[in-house]
């Protein structure tokens, strides 16, 4: 948990954005600051498929990032099983039950 993992893989003509695991607001830079680096007018695939916890702070990132680089031109898409919420605002913490597991 004190470490985030995802990857960052070209797809065709999208860039896959895999988080692994979990992502919090303690361990979220690394993944911001790749972010910050992808060039614009992309696709981006935000794929949280083995994602198991993903909390407010950093899904509150990447919905101001979408939008952000959607501004500049590119396009952003949210993807993979969903996680169930902790509430129902739009960018709750989300975690991966048994129930919705593949």
């Amino acid at each position: 948990m004190f470490k985030i993992h995802f990857t960052i893989r070209q797809d065709g003509p999208a860039l896959v954005v895999k988080l692994l695991g979990s992502a919090l607001f303690s361990n979220f830079l690394p993944l911001k600051k790749a972010l910050a680096e992808l060039e614009s007018g992309k696709t981006i695939i935000f794929d949280f498929t083995d994602g198991y916890l993903i909390d407010h702070t950093v899904m509150e990132f990447i919905d101001e990032f979408s939008r952000s680089y959607e501004a500049q031109g590119g396009h952003c898409q949210m993807v993979g099983k969903a996680l169930e919420t902790f509430s129902d605002h739009a960018l709750a913490a989300r975690l991966m039950t048994a129930d919705n597991r593949r």
